[in-house]
Formats: C-alpha cells, sequence, structure tokens
C-alpha cells in the first residue's frame, strides 16, 4: 500500500520546479530567519469539505494557533518555497509571501487535518496536508501533496471551482471521512481530477492514520470518456 501512496505523491506533486539540493537546502536554511513570513491563520472548515464553498474573506471564521501549529505550517511553507518555487532569501524574484494563498483547519475527533494552500507566481493552485494528532499534540510526520489545481482557480482572493469541474460537473468533496476498512475508524478520502493535457480522470485515495504514520488503502483513477 506504501508503494501506492509513493506512486500518487509522484504524480500529482506538480506546480513549481522541484530541483534544490540538499546542500543548496542547508544554506538557505541558515537565512530563514531573514525572511518576511506571511501571517499564518486558518479558515475553521468541516467534513466533507468543498474548497469552493468557503468564504476566505471572512476574518469571523480564521484562527491562531500555538506556537507549535505556527512553526510547523511555517516550516511547511519555507519548504514550499526553497525546494519546490526555487526560492531564495533574498526573495529576488518573488517573496514567500507571495506562493502562500491560506490554511484550511479540518477538525477530527483524534486528528486534525490542515491544508495548507499555494498560490505559486505564474503557476496554479497547489497544496500539503498535515496530519496532527490530537491525542499526543503532534504532527504525524508524514506529509500528503494534494494537486488541486485542475479542480480550481483564485479570482479575487476567492477560490473558484474551474471550467474542468464545472465542465465534468464533478460534485464529490475535496476531503471527507469514510470508514473504509469498517474497523469504526475515520479514513481521509481525497478526490481531484487528473488533467494531462489530453484527457480527464477523476482520482480518488483513500488515507489511513496508522502509527503515527500515513498509509494508503485505496487508489482509484477513473478515466472520463
Amino acid at each position: 500500500m506504501r508503494m501506492l501512496l509513493g506512486i500518487f505523491l509522484l504524480v500529482i506533486i506538480t506546480g513549481c520546479s522541484n530541483s534544490t539540493t540538499n546542500k543548496n537546502q542547508k544554506n538557505q536554511n541558515n537565512k530563514l530567519k531573514t525572511l518576511n513570513l506571511p501571517d499564518i491563520y486558518a479558515i475553521d472548515a468541516k467534513f466533507p469539505l468543498t474548497i469552493s464553498n468557503l468564504d476566505f474573506k471572512d476574518k469571523r471564521n480564521m484562527l491562531t494557533f500555538n506556537d507549535s501549529i505556527t512553526s510547523k505550517i511555517e516550516e511547511t511553507i519555507k519548504e514550499y518555497y526553497f525546494t519546490d518555487c526555487l526560492g531564495d532569501s533574498s526573495e529576488t524574484f518573488f517573496s514567500i509571501k507571495d506562493i502562500y494563498f491560506n490554511t484550511i483547519r479540518l477538525y477530527d475527533s483524534l486528528q486534525t487535518v490542515f491544508l495548507i494552500i499555494f498560490n505559486p507566481p505564474a503557476q496554479q493552485l497547489n497544496s500539503t496536508v498535515l496530519f496532527y494528532n490530537n491525542t499526543t499534540k503532534e504532527f504525524i510526520e508524514d506529509k500528503f501533496y494534494y494537486n488541486i489545481q485542475s479542480l480550481y482557480n483564485i479570482d479575487k482572493e476567492e477560490i473558484k471551482p474551474s471550467n474542468l469541474k464545472e465542465l465534468f460537473e464533478i460534485k464529490a468533496p475535496d476531503i471527507e471521512l469514510i470508514d473504509y476498512d469498517k474497523n469504526g475508524k475515520d479514513d481521509f478520502k481525497f478526490t481531484r481530477l487528473h488533467h494531462n493535457g489530453t484527457e480527464n480522470a477523476i482520482e480518488t485515495i483513500v488515507l489511513k492514520l496508522d502509527d503515527n504514520k500515513v498509509d494508503t488503502l485505496d487508489f482509484r483513477r477513473d478515466w472520463i470518456k
């Protein structure tokens, strides 16, 4: 099952280029304190989630977090900026604020999901999912890269369905809870639109959290005729 997760992550990680070396990463990390980081807020949402249903302009739903959660989100933004977008510590061509859109928090009884949305310049929407263990008060080591670029666009600071999402009448939630293996525990089902330039498919993946790891229970790609 972990092999499936690896394959899925390899397929959907797009947006910015990913070619920064470990050596450059270490050098850049030494200069992170000079970055002008975005303010970290999150919009509170519930399962099942359809991102375009949220009002990101309504500040009444925005949350702030303790230092450990804020630090983890900042770390994820920095990693995406340097590793995926090839940003530099001087923020020469675009700043770290330019790539970040917002964060969504989804609370479940055992875990909390943080969906960090990126909107890199001249690129399309992408996101990283962090899982937080509510019992241990720690983040799970594995991250999940959830590519939403074919599902949504940003228009005037609002996320709206893409033309393809409307054309194919994709109604399924982006993220929902299901008990896939009927063991009484919630699993996480992600749905996205795969577009390779000429063909389209609905992709679904079901993830479970076990032993502080993320594992894959199911992966499907149904091509649209």
